[in-house]
């Protein structure tokens, strides 16, 4: 087969790839300031002392990102910004340190910072977009545009991060501290987000999923707020999970109704996983079986 020579983004259009059930499951984010390159595996090969970055990945159920904001700084001006953000609590909540360097956060109790007694919490919107285009083109050339977008709207509550996940859907971003994850953006997108976020609804039409939940109650959440038009951020609670043969009974409970809504896996779609790929990659899909009202 001949390579590909669209872009990834072009491929998962064309082929209208749904975007719901497809951002990795997390509860806590690690958000780290770092002004150097942002190479193929961002992460990995930041110039960031080792120590450092194992403290970090080793927390349980978390996501580490890379992030930084273009002009400034970083640690010649001896601060820099760690973010702490645990999305899956009742409470979804940011909390933010200032360190003069790397070494400095081996020192941080993480554990101590989530209980909130390190630094005050927060829950101001913190908006993230993916814009690694060592990992694919498609992250620089569609997700730098939004982060422009969105920094003349809210100024420095944006940042650019390292991969997220899903460069084929890009521009991809999350709205933090809910942890929502959006695909498919322009900069066209960055007043909605932002109006829709700060009065606590979704843009269902680019709704990834909430990485609190596994992909299937992505999925199940996307299919029964698109049924219902509910776009309360807060709207839905998880009951139950049921998973069998590759169908799932998820129980969602919204204002004091609970609705069980099935979904099952469906054929996978192939598709240029990154820019340049030599071979297509099946991703997994979902589809909607039905809901009832219980």
């Amino acid at each position: 087969m001949p390579i590909d020579t669209r872009l990834s983004v072009e491929v998962s259009r064309a082929l209208n790839e749904p975007l719901y059930g497809t951002i990795k499951a997390s509860d806590i984010f690690f958000l780290l300031e770092y002004n150097g390159t942002y190479a193929h595996e961002a992460w990995a090969e930041a110039d960031i002392p080792l120590a450092v970055k194992e403290k970090i990945q080793s927390y349980p159920n978390s996501h580490q990102l890379l992030m930084r904001q273009p002009g400034q700084s970083g640690e010649s001006d001896k601060q820099m910004t760690l973010f702490v953000i645990h999305a899956n609590s009742e409470t979804p909540t940011i909390y933010r340190l200032d360190v003069p360097n790397y070494e400095a956060l081996l020192a941080i109790d993480f554990d101590a910072v989530l209980r909130g007694e390190v630094v005050a919490a927060s829950q101001e919107p913190l908006y993230a977009v993916c814009s690694n285009g060592k990992r694919d083109i498609c992250c620089s050339k569609f997700g730098i545009a939004l982060y422009n977008a969105l920094t003349a709207l809210v100024g420095d509550a944006v940042w650019q991060v390292s991969h997220i996940g899903g460069h084929r859907l890009a521009a991809t971003m999350y709205c933090f501290p809910h942890a929502i994850c959006y695909g498919f953006l322009s900069e066209d997108d960055a007043s909605p987000i932002v109006q829709s976020y700060s009065t606590g609804h979704l843009l269902l039409h680019k709704l990834r999923g909430r990485a609190i939940m596994a992909k299937p109650v992505q999925a199940a959440d996307y299919f029964l707020r698109h049924e219902l038009s509910e776009t309360r951020i807060n709207a839905l609670r998880i009951i139950t999970v049921e998973n069998s043969d590759g169908q799932w009974d998820i129980c969602l409970e919204i204002d004091n109704v609970t609705y069980c809504v099935q979904i099952a896996a469906a054929e996978p779609l192939q598709v240029l996983a990154t820019t340049g790929d030599e071979q297509y990659k099946s991703m997994p899909q979902f589809k909607f079986v039905g809901y009832e009202k219980l």
